[in-house]
């Protein structure tokens, strides 16, 4: 009796041991991808605390932006198919990984420590992301990816000007920004701004001029494979207008931060190059 005891305690000693491993391992920061193809099944969201209650719905966030990065089709998340297949995240779930956004900073008395802002990584087994892009009608989309050039014209209040990688005209640093966070979710390679000098011939009112097929041309020539022609006016109301197999695709927003709009822009793009025709 005495033995089965001790076997017993030895059990749950092992047990708890494994736990308490298996939640520090949640705490250390998962590796870069080691190349752009791991990159497609890892995302991140913001969550509080590290909870299971908040953990599910960040999974089941975290599914979208990998869903959408590996089709290049937003629309995925409005297949009705999808919304079952979240409740189900979890199961899609390889590791995952927590960063405490204030870290380093005292608690206060409102804040306890479940309710700490947590940065959640998510990384999703690539066989089983795989299968479930494909019964949802979307198969994955390969690399390496077109790599794509913007020609954008922004007129509003301050100013009017061609954003450019160079440039430093009204909040062009935070637009550049958003640009890279919105390629990132779009699953394509870094966006291409033309510089301040290959655009001196151009202004805000002549851009949106510039045919989609003369700005794959000029793209070509800056190293991209593909080019966005956009104009933007008053409340971000922007047209996007792209050139691809021949064929020229128009879509755009209005109402909407720059954010959004970079969104819109490389949403429609990604749903373009990777063969589905016009943006939805």
């Amino acid at each position: 009796m005495i033995r089965g005891v001790r076997v017993l305690t030895t059990l749950i000693a092992f047990a708890g041991f494994h736990a308490a491993e298996a939640k520090d391992a949640e705490y250390k920061e998962l590796p870069t991808p080691a190349n752009p193809s791991e990159a497609l099944y890892r995302c991140n969201t913001v969550v509080t605390g590290t909870r299971v209650e908040t953990r599910l719905p960040g999974f089941a966030e975290c599914l979208r932006i990998a869903l959408v990065k590996l089709s290049g089709d937003s629309s995925i998340v409005r297949d009705q198919r999808f919304t079952a297949a979240t409740k189900r995240s979890r199961d899609y779930v390889q590791r995952f990984s927590y960063r405490d956004r204030l870290a380093g900073r005292p608690l206060h008395d409102e804040q306890g420590t479940h309710d700490r802002p947590q940065d959640l990584t998510v990384e999703f087994d690539p066989a089983k992301l795989d299968a479930l892009a494909r019964s949802l009608g979307r198969a994955p989309w390969p690399l390496p990816r077109p790599r794509v050039m913007m020609f954008l014209a922004v007129t509003n209040l301050r100013e009017a000007f061609v954003l450019t990688s160079d440039g430093s005209v009204d909040r062009s640093s935070d637009m550049r920004e958003a640009l890279s966070s919105a390629a990132e979710k779009a699953g394509l390679p870094a966006i291409v701004l033309p510089t301040q000098s290959a655009v001196a011939a151009w202004t805000a009112k002549t851009l949106p001029y510039l045919s989609p097929r003369a700005a794959k041309t000029l793209a070509r020539a800056a190293g991209g494979e593909a080019a966005i022609v956009g104009d933007a006016v008053l409340g971000w109301i922007v047209r996007w207008r792209m050139e691809h197999a021949r064929r020229t695709y128009t879509w755009g927003t209005r109402g909407v931060n720059f954010d959004a709009a970079f969104r819109n822009a490389l949403f429609g793009a990604a749903h373009v190059l990777s063969g589905r025709g016009a943006p939805k």
